[in-house]
């Protein structure tokens, strides 16, 4: 195997991504966004890279072993340093970088769920196109379900953020009911029949296991 010859080609796919980090520099430089993510990627593809394409090899016939080789680790190496931009502006850890660069590479770039959570609806069926900034799911957090209830005037006024209430499901009404605290309380009522309603919203501090966003309950002030 032709070691230098691989690392020389190494060098040059680096250069040549070095030079390319140059576009998205200028650009960022115009719209004066941060520049600094480009600029060392770029001079870290250029340090690397310019030294090995000067290799001196006695064979520049490159063999079949060779050009797969030389592929295999080009991959690789163009992923290492194409998630550096990432990691470098602070979005995200190398290792999530890393991902986001090699699918995109490979032609399957994927979207990652930003934190725990339960998808309450997914707007795009697989097959579908999506466009850039496009919404493609409802996130909820998964440990922090939110109750709303409705209360009158005279209710309202007693009910303040903090104060504890106990929540009873429907589906679970047998069993004791659970712990809750106010949010909040909105500043601005809402017309029914019954007359003015008064929006509150209230954290669960304990929840039964079978909890589904969309269940009813009914909510105890002491």
């Amino acid at each position: 195997m032709n070691k230098k010859l691989i690392f020389k080609i190494l060098g040059i796919i680096l250069g040549i991504e070095g030079v390319s980090l140059l576009i998205p520099f200028v650009i960022a430089l115009v719209c004066r966004e941060n520049t600094a993510v480009f600029g060392v990627t770029a001079l870290l593809c250029l340090a690397v890279g310019l030294p090995l394409s000067r290799l001196h090899t006695a064979k520049s016939r490159l063999q079949n072993r060779d050009g797969y080789v030389a592929v295999a680790l080009g991959w690789i190496v163009l992923s290492a340093f194409g998630a550096l931009p990432y990691a470098l502006s602070g979005c995200c850890g190398y290792v999530d970088a890393l991902f986001e660069t090699v699918s995109s590479r490979s032609g399957t770039p994927e979207t990652t769920c930003p934190t725990d959570g339960v998808v309450t609806e997914v707007l795009k069926k697989p097959g579908e196109t999506a466009s850039e900034g496009e919404l493609l799911f409802y996130l909820a957090p998964e440990d922090g379900f939110i109750l709303t209830c409705s209360l009158s005037e005279t209710e309202a006024a007693t009910i303040s953020a903090g104060d504890p209430a106990q929540v009873v499901f429907a589906f679970d009404a047998d069993e004791l009911p659970y712990e809750a605290a106010v949010l909040s309380v909105s500043s601005s009522a809402t017309q029914a029949d019954d007359g003015p309603r008064y929006e509150v919203r209230l954290r669960l501090l304990t929840r039964p296991a079978a909890l589904r966003l969309g269940m009813t309950a009914t909510v105890y002030f002491p």
